[in-house]
């Protein structure tokens, strides 16, 4: 099926190794897919936090990357509906590998040193 106008979001993370011949499977979907809507997204915290993004009254935040608006977007929409309180453009998609990394130590810190699941990030800013 020819997905080349449709959105992929790669919400996947490259934690052992990486596709063959690709850095990163976002980077791989696009050139397999002529897709040039690929971005990442979701694939920064654990499915406890997709399911529930509060923490009290604070929602956690999500992040994004890739060069398509369109397909960023869209995934600051579903982390809004989902209840994500903010989503974070890293860049373009230069940025791929840099958003996986980002996961990668959400995984480590989680799983790796035993904070467990129900740990998620959350940008903070000085008024």
């Amino acid at each position: 099926n020819d997905v080349a106008d449709k959105i992929i979001i790669d919400a996947s993370n490259s934690v052992r190794m990486s596709p063959d011949g690709f850095e990163t499977g976002a980077a791989a979907l696009k050139q397999l897919t002529k897709c040039e809507h690929v971005v990442k997204g979701f694939n920064t915290t654990g499915y406890e936090n997709m399911r529930n993004p509060q923490y009290g009254a604070v929602g956690i935040d999500m992040f994004t990357a890739g060069d398509s608006k369109k397909g960023k977007e869209i995934v600051k929409k579903l982390a809004y509906d989902l209840g994500f309180e903010n989503c974070y453009d890293f860049g373009g998609d230069d940025k791929f590998k840099l958003i996986e990394d980002f996961a990668k130590s959400w995984i480590n810190l989680a799983i790796m040193q035993g904070e467990g699941r129900n740990i998620a990030f959350k940008v903070l800013r000085r008024e």
